[in-house]
């Protein structure tokens, strides 16, 4: 929408008296910054009474401080330092027009002078309106940031000081934690059910979440789900104590009914199946970690949360400039699954992305009847020091899975599995991926592809294929569902197998039969699709 177009719009606005209660949006990428200004001063100087939520361009706080008196509705605020503009539109622009857009004709303020004014703003409101306004949040919208250049996240944990409490909070974001760590001590976090926050744990804001009464995590009594950036080794020590506690108590109620004549199986045993209100009811825990030492995190959640626990994420993430490589810490691996004292009765997805950080080694019997849905552990750039993981698959023995839909173990993990565990998949894999997998032989490749084939849709091709790419080829004629292949190297399959390079596809999903294969090669960055003979074959019986 053009200037003139704006204006329009305003002149519309400003001569019909029932448009006052409309909602009203508007979005300009090309108009001026003064005009935009002029319309938003408009729209709230007609509609400051009705308004529930309002965003405050810094640059122009001054003139909302002159009106603060008539937000007798107002709730929420959210103070914008700089508008959103695009360097793709700016590039489009001429010189002289891409800088209107940008408020450079606006008065710049200090960091103190616009902490300042913003206090000034929420403490006149409250005062007036008796504390109606209940969050404030403060966005950096040019890089999409929550944490403002000129206001720090501690500035706005003080800022909230000046709201109500939140009493009794169903979720923390990243700025409710905000508003929670002004007034933790006024909060009741027992009532938290969800808990979505990264923080960054080299800013105060975190060094304050810690400097809490520990454990924190312990008071959540009603929290489901935790999103969180890093989790220390003794994270949920709290709630591996708990957990025995509690089978101690099962276990002394039940030599207590034997001596009373009642039988273990009697419907009012106590088992282990059954969960225990008090405890914590966590399912679905996700969290990023610069973090080596976090197996023992892992054990402690499959323990402590085994009853409930559907949803276990984990991603290395490296503190900026601290990226760590797989060099020292090879004889140092990661363990999952040291020790599990119960069935893990509900967990379906289990995903576990670190490619180079350390080797990981999964123990298969903590999975053992577990409803997995979904096994993707990524240990790939792990998987180049074979020498070290060549332990016979026939050594570790098979479990049950029955559920499983997506398998993908990359690197030393695919080492910890036997080939008989998917046997025992009912309703068939969709998703195989086994990277790295050396003591998998082609023998045992042959069975699992002619158990699975009509239903997997996604398959990596094994470096055991290399002397048997006939064979191979042949399996995947009966893989009815298959869309995509993955390979390491595309030579050996464009030699003899004929396949032929084709342009670029994109990330675009194929729908294909198997006379018709995408195949999608790590090496490279494109994807090469299988041309159908059919043509070729006719001429050549013709001859």
């Amino acid at each position: 929408m053009d200037c003139d177009s704006l204006r329009m719009v305003m002149a519309a606005y400003r001569n019909n008296p029932a448009t006052q209660n409309t909602d009203i949006i508007f979005r300009s990428r090309y108009t001026s910054e003064d005009l935009r200004l002029e319309l938003t001063r408009e729209i709230v100087d007609r509609s400051a009474e009705q308004l529930l939520s309002l965003t405050i361009p810094i640059w122009d706080i001054q003139w909302y401080l002159t009106h603060v008196r008539r937000f007798k509705s107002l709730e929420h605020v959210r103070f914008l330092e700089f508008e959103k503009v695009s360097l793709g539109n700016l590039s489009r622009l001429a010189y002289e027009d891409a800088l209107k857009l940008l408020p450079q004709n606006l008065p710049k303020l200090l960091k103190d002078e616009a902490y300042a004014l913003m206090t000034m703003f929420v403490r006149e409101h409250s005062a007036v309106f008796n504390n109606l306004l209940r969050s404030i949040e403060c966005y950096f919208s040019k890089k999409g940031k929550t944490i403002t250049r000129n206001v720090s996240d501690m500035q706005l944990v003080e800022l909230t000081r000046l709201l109500p409490p939140l009493t009794s909070p169903s979720n923390l974001n990243e700025f409710s934690t905000l508003h929670f760590l002004g007034q933790a001590d006024k909060t009741n976090v027992g009532v938290l059910e969800s808990i979505r926050v990264f923080p960054n744990p080299d800013n105060d804001v975190w060094s304050q979440i810690k400097s809490l009464e520990e454990p924190f995590l312990q008071k959540c009594r009603r929290l489901k789900e935790l999103e969180w950036w890093h989790l220390p080794p003794n994270s949920f020590e709290w709630a591996v104590r708990e957990r025995k506690q509690w089978l101690e108590r099962v276990e002394s109620n039940r030599g207590t009914d034997s001596i009373h004549g009642q039988a273990d199986h009697s419907p009012m045993a106590p088992t282990k199946s059954i969960l225990p209100s008090t405890l914590v009811p966590l399912k679905s825990i996700i969290f990023l970690s610069p973090s080596l030492t976090c197996d023992h995190v892992f054990d402690d959640i499959l323990f402590a949360f085994s009853d409930t626990l559907k949803e276990l994420r984990f991603k290395y993430k490296a503190k900026p400039g601290r990226q760590q490589r797989l060099t020292k810490h090879v004889d140092a691996p990661l363990f999952i699954g040291r020790q599990i004292y119960s069935q893990l009765s509900r967990l379906q997805h289990l995903v576990i992305q670190s490619p180079g950080v350390c080797c990981i080694w999964l123990r298969p019997e903590a999975l053992d009847r577990s409803p997995l849905i979904e096994l993707d552990i990524d240990n790939s750039q792990a998987s180049t020091l074979k020498t070290a993981f060549t332990t016979p698959c026939s050594w570790i023995k098979p479990i049950e899975l029955e559920q499983l839909q997506v398998l993908r173990l990359l690197g030393p993990p695919s080492a910890t599995f036997n080939p008989n565990t998917f046997h025992i998949v009912e309703e068939g894999l969709d998703i195989l991926e086994l990277e790295g997998a050396w003591s998998i032989s082609m023998a045992a490749w042959r069975v699992l592809l002619r158990d699975f084939a009509p239903n997997i849709s996604f398959i990596f091709a094994p470096e055991c294929i290399r002397d048997n790419l006939k064979e191979w080829i042949e399996m995947t004629r009966e893989m009815t569902r298959l869309q995509w292949v993955k390979a390491n190297s595309l030579s050996p399959l464009d030699q003899e197998t004929g396949f032929t390079t084709a342009e670029i596809q994109g990330q675009r999903r194929l729908n294909m039969t198997s006379e018709h294969i995408s195949y999608s090669f790590r090496a490279r960055d494109y994807r090469v699709k299988r041309q159908v003979r059919q043509e070729r074959q006719e001429e050549t019986s013709d001859i």
